[in-house]
């Protein structure tokens, strides 16, 4: 157990006889200290709705981030401004939206910033309550996790879209891909869209540093067009020209944003965001595009979410990522988050 140093120790007593005297005034406020999901340590003054923080991580001897906020409670609705200091290895900033729920306080948005959940652990700072032990935590590079994503992942991972026989394989483990059918009715007959056979043509994980997330950019073949439109009561319903069919235009990627979660102690990943890039397009009919897009969408982030966050796909990431994790000694984790090009991992 590592021993703190007087002047040390004299500090955070000094804090936590502030805190203390703060909060018998205040029993309701959020003033105290505070167990963040990132690893770190939050110690936090609130003074009528004026909240600040300072926070920080320590792994031994080393101060992995060190960060200050200030901002507003208003309710159960926090707003703050953070930014790294010196202190630490991180050089991060930006504005966090936060909701506060008893002696949890949930990250509702705010991008770059690591942590996303708090648990209050006490109002005061004593010598009895200062943990001096360092935190079982370690940082992985992004660039080690995307490297095995892409050579354990990557080349098993497979994606129809299709009306009927749609599907998402991951290591040769099928799952069945269900898309709606989009009706839209831009005339008096209404006209029913859906994607035909569309394979994925490549794929590749990588790290977005601004939006501090790990993503899957999965590229679907160019087959001239890819959503079929049929004019049901029509004369002709699969050659109407009423119902033209619509090309998905370059680059024809769906990007999923993942987040990295605690899966049976161990890590996997589940979706935070789905895109569709590349624009939609038909011939001589492009006031109903926008509408056609919007639900196009809708069905695939729904369906994507569904075959991504499942048990099963959670079970392979996991099993993919195990190698570099047994390589880093660690396991029996108890958080998991994305920060400034690393992955923390802490027991």
């Amino acid at each position: 157990m590592k021993k703190l140093k007087k002047h040390q120790l004299a500090f955070l007593l000094i804090i936590g006889g502030v805190l203390n005297l703060f909060s018998q005034n205040n029993p309701d406020g959020i003033t105290g200290i505070w167990k963040c999901d990132d690893g770190g340590s939050y110690y936090i003054r609130q003074i009528k709705n004026k909240v600040m923080w300072f926070g920080e991580k320590k792994t031994g001897s080393t101060t992995i981030f060190s960060n200050v906020a200030n901002g507003t409670i208003s309710g159960n609705s926090i707003v703050l401004d953070w930014v790294d200091v010196p202190k630490g290895k991180t050089y991060g900033k930006g504005t966090l939206k936060l909701r506060k729920s008893g002696n949890t306080i949930t990250k509702i948005s705010g991008s770059g910033f690591g942590g996303n959940r708090w648990s209050k652990r006490t109002n005061n700072v004593t010598s009895s309550n200062v943990n001096t032990t360092s935190e079982p935590c370690v940082d992985i590079s992004t660039k080690s996790v995307v490297d095995y994503l892409n050579r354990e992942i990557k080349p098993s991972l497979d994606m129809k879209l299709d009306r009927s026989d749609g599907f998402l394989a991951v290591n040769r483990q099928r799952q069945n891909l269900a898309l709606p059918d989009i009706k839209i009715s831009p005339i008096s007959k209404t006209w029913t869209y859906f994607f035909d056979n569309v394979r994925r043509s490549g794929c590749n994980f990588f790290y977005d540093s601004k939006k501090n997330a790990i993503v899957l950019d999965i590229k679907f073949e160019d087959k001239g067009y890819e959503l079929k439109g049929m004019c049901y009561g029509c004369i002709k319903p699969s050659r109407d020209s009423r119902a033209p069919d619509v090309n998905w235009g370059s680059p024809q990627i769906l990007r999923i944003f993942l987040k990295p979660i605690i899966y049976q102690r161990s890590i996997s990943f589940q979706v935070a965001k789905v895109e569709m890039l590349g624009k939609l397009g038909a011939s001589g009919f492009g006031d109903f595009v926008p509408n056609l897009t919007r639900d196009i969408m809708a069905g695939l982030r729904t369906e994507v979410n569904r075959l991504f966050n499942s048990g099963e796909t959670q079970r392979l990431f996991n099993d993919a990522i195990k190698p570099l994790l047994n390589s880093k000694n660690v396991g029996s984790l108890t958080s998991v988050s994305l920060a400034s090009r690393s992955l923390r991992v802490c027991k």
